[in-house]
Formats: structure tokens, sequence, C-alpha cells
């Protein structure tokens, strides 16, 4: 296998600890906490949840992984330097973590970034 084709291969790994796959991305909460019942089918209450879930993750992630894909792009067509790009990331990533607004959330957010960086470092190879 081509290392290139590894990384697409390991980068796609729907079990990488990125917590949609873990917490559902809310659905079980939506569920627990009543918004499946009433009129509407079962279908039509998911396609709900679904539909409210993109519009948030569209507003609050893309932003910041558009963000640091053209920080890392930067760097590597040698516009900014290493440093240059990695305070960036650093800047970037204090900016995502103030819009948490839960140390619950702020917790989660740091394990599952420290897992899935650590998972990154040891399948990187030498």
């Amino acid at each position: 296998m081509e290392p290139d084709e590894y990384v697409v291969l390991l980068l796609s790994d729907s079990n990488l600890p990125t917590g949609g796959f873990i917490a559902s991305g809310g659905l079980e909460s939506y569920f627990s906490h009543g918004f499946m019942g009433g009129q509407k089918t079962v279908v039509a209450k998911s396609l709900d949840f679904c539909e409210h879930f993109l519009h948030n993750y569209v507003s609050s992630v893309l932003p910041y992984s558009d963000a640091a894909f053209n920080i890392a792009n930067q760097y590597l067509d040698g516009h900014v330097d290493r440093q240059t790009a990695i305070d960036r990331l650093a800047a970037l990533d204090w900016r995502q973590h103030t819009l948490l607004l839960n140390h619950v959330g702020r917790r989660a957010s740091m394990i599952q970034g420290s897992a899935i960086l650590a998972l990154y470092a040891r399948s990187a190879g030498p």
C-alpha cells in the first residue's frame, strides 16, 4: 500500500476518536428530551434532527476546519514558516476553545483532540 493511500484510509476511519460516533452527535439527547414524539413520524423527526445538526456543524465547526486547512496549505506552499503556522493554529484552537461554554464540552474536546493527535502521531511512522 502506498503511503498516501494509508493516510487517506487512516483519516477516513469511522472509529477515530472524533466524538460524533461516540456521542451520536446529540441524537440520544434529542430523543430523551422528547423531541422525537408528536405527530410527525420517526423518519421525519430524524430528518429534522439531521437538518438542525448539519446547520449547527456548518456554522460552528466548518469555519475552523477551513481555516486550519488554509493555514496548513500556506505552510506547505512555503508562504509561511513552520512557527508562524503553529502560532496561527494555536490561536485558532484557542478561539474555538473559548466558544465551548461549559467545562464538559471543553474537557471532551481536549480529550478527543489529544487522542486523535496521539493516534496520528503514532500512525505516521518514522
